[in-house]
């Protein structure tokens, strides 16, 4: 998930120049670096890797589950961060189509829906372009979900009797899977009914069908153990009321130790879904 800023063309913060002081070992401070650039290579070095990542392109092959797992306290902003994950995605998509149809180059690193403004990434330079109000933004993304999205295509999925009848089908495959409380229909308890066995059977099988799955809970412990097994990403949120802010902890399969992403604006999501809306068994 790219980290978007209330003022990214602002001058980097003393808190930003000092953690690239600790990745680097340089001193930044003379560095004429904006809040959105310092962002940016705090994200590479974090990662581990300085070069572009693509991104996600519901065609590459799976070479193995993606699954992320997102705990947080009721309020503390999982449903919001989910949300963040998927549109952030579908709208970058939608970005590199218009460039691709407009022959811009570059690489799309994000995208500010209010005004139209994307983010791309051309020889190590940041550029910004605004998409005309006339362009439609589309993309082949497909996403399943068990709440409703505003103002992105989505299959909504009305319980998760559905969603097993769907995965079994193969109606739900090659796209995004976001499942908000799934300790309601993974429940541990409930992991050895004739329903929860044969769920869980199908999350064993995510990589075949092409998804990129996001298990939102408030607690770990309460869904199935072998569905707390498969995530390749668990990412812990807290949610600053007063600031409106939430900060992401995430750990990765293979990777030691975890790492802390600036916080983000959660106002800049809310329109995107209804935050008091109930899931069905």
């Amino acid at each position: 998930m790219p980290v978007l800023l209330r003022n990214p063309e602002a001058p980097a913060t003393a808190r930003q120049l000092f953690r690239l002081h600790k990745l680097t070992g340089e001193d930044m401070r003379d560095a004429d670096s904006t809040m959105q650039q310092a962002s940016d290579k705090i994200e590479e070095y974090e990662s581990g890797k300085v070069e572009e990542e693509p991104i996600f392109d519901s065609k590459a092959p799976f070479t193995e589950a993606h699954v992320c797992m997102i705990e947080a306290d009721q309020g503390g902003g999982k449903s919001l961060t989910a949300t963040g994950m998927v549109t952030d995605t579908y709208f970058r998509d939608c970005v590199r189509i218009y460039c691709e149809e407009n022959n811009i180059r570059g690489i799309v690193k994000g995208y500010d829906h209010k005004n139209r403004i994307a983010r791309l990434k051309v020889d190590g330079v940041t550029k910004f372009i605004r998409i005309p109000k006339s362009y439609k933004l589309h993309s082949p993304m497909r996403i399943f979900a068990n709440f409703h999205f505003y103002g992105i295509p989505y299959v909504y999925i009305p319980s998760f009797g559905h969603l097993l009848a769907w995965l079994k089908a193969g109606i739900i495959v090659n796209g995004w899977l976001v499942l908000d409380e799934y300790y309601i229909g993974g429940n541990a308890r409930d992991s050895m009914t004739a329903f929860g066995k044969e769920l869980e059977k199908q999350g064993f099988q995510m990589r075949k069908m092409q998804l990129d799955v996001i298990l939102i809970t408030p607690i770990a412990s309460l869904i199935d153990k072998y569905a707390r097994l498969t995530p390749t990403k668990h990412i812990l949120c807290s949610y600053d009321k007063k600031r409106r802010e939430v900060t992401l902890t995430i750990r990765e399969k293979g990777k030691r130790g975890s790492r802390v992403l600036p916080p983000f604006d959660a106002t800049q999501y809310w329109p995107f879904y209804w935050t008091n809306e109930r899931i069905n068994k």
